[in-house]
This record gives C-alpha cells, structure tokens and sequence, in this order.
C-alpha cells in the first residue's frame, strides 16, 4: 500500500463504487485537497462540488515546507514521538482549540505509522500547480482561513483564479486547521455552497 495523491484518488472511486454512490460533493482539507481536486478533474460525472478547506495552491514551492520534510518529516521512524505530534499540529491553528478535542485528535494521530508521515508528505510536496484544475468543470468552494500560514490569502486567491466556477470565502482569525478553530463558522459557509449548488441541479 502507497500513499500517493493517485492512491488516495482511487480509493475514493472505490468507496463511492461500494456504496452505489453516483455523484458527491468531493471535499479535502489541507493536503488532502489535492486528491479531491484531481478526483473532480477526472471524474465531472460523479463530482456535484469541489469543497477545498485550507488547501494550499502547493507546497513544493514553500521552502519552509520543504525544509521540514528534509530535516524532518522524511526521516521519521517508529514509534512517532508523541511530542513531536503536538508540536506539529499545535503550529497549524491560530485560535485555541478545545482541550478535550485536541487530546483525542493527538490519540488518534499517534496510530499513523512514521512510513504514512514520510510518504504523504512527499506526495504532497510532488503536487505542482496548476495541475488539472484547469479541468474542473463543477462548482467549486474556496475557504480557508486569513491566519493561514500555509494556505495564505494570496495563495488562495491563486488557487481561486486557476479554477474555473469557483469562489473563495476566508474568515477572519482562524488558521490552517479553521475547522477545528471554528467549526461552526466553516460549517455554515459549506452548507451554504452547498444548498446554493444543489438548488441548480
């Protein structure tokens, strides 16, 4: 088993094939955003809406980034140090966060084994811009949030441009991990792209 963004593409097929489920709205957050935006490349017919949640244009051309990978993330083994987990993900968001959510997103985040560290990330990084996004043919939804040091407004505003039918919503205060931040803020602009594309069908 790989963890390429292809993988992940394919795995989504699957499921939905699974599931009997013809069309969805196709949704990645963060780097998970570029399997859901070559899913809705390549299949227009079972994408109702691509939704990108604080998904940077890239991250191959940040060298911060970059440099984390190198000195870092790509030289990880097993066990995964539990303070490196928090020290990792408490960087992402901008706002505090609930202690007793924040406990158990690290529970869970300490079953990834460091092999799924190393390679998601370089995946991520091989992702170039503007890949197949000139090929998105359904509506699309852009937020992130304005604190966002990876997915900064500039870069969303990039992203925005490259893809056609989209728009771009950024709130205020929240950071990388705005649907942790605010998750009721994200989920209110997302059901409203939602509702809106919805009554077109």
């Amino acid at each position: 088993m790989t963890y390429r963004t292809e993988d992940f593409e394919a795995d989504l097929l699957q499921f939905m094939d699974a599931k009997a489920i013809e069309k969805a709205f196709i949704a990645g957050a963060s780097s998970g955003g570029f399997a859901a935006r070559n899913f809705a490349a390549k299949y227009p017919d079972r994408t109702v809406g691509l939704i990108l949640i604080g998904s940077p244009s890239e991250l191959g051309n940040q060298p911060a980034i970059v440099a984390i990978h190198e000195s870092t993330l790509s030289r990880l083994t097993d066990p995964v140090s539990p303070e490196f987990i928090r020290g990792f993900t408490q960087g992402l968001f901008n706002t505090p966060v609930p202690a007793d959510f924040l406990e158990k997103m690290f529970f869970e985040i300490q079953k990834v084994p460091a092999r799924v560290w190393r390679e998601t990330s370089e995946a991520a990084l091989n992702e170039k811009f503007p890949g197949l996004l000139q090929q998105v043919t359904a509506p699309a939804l852009i937020i992130s949030g304005k604190e966002d040091t990876l997915a900064s407004p500039e870069d969303q505003q990039k992203l925005s441009a490259a893809i056609p039918h989209s728009q771009l919503h950024i709130l205020p205060q929240f950071g990388h991990m705005l649907y942790w931040e605010g998750p009721k803020e994200a989920a209110k602009v997302i059901t409203g792209f939602a509702d809106e594309v919805q009554k077109r069908l």
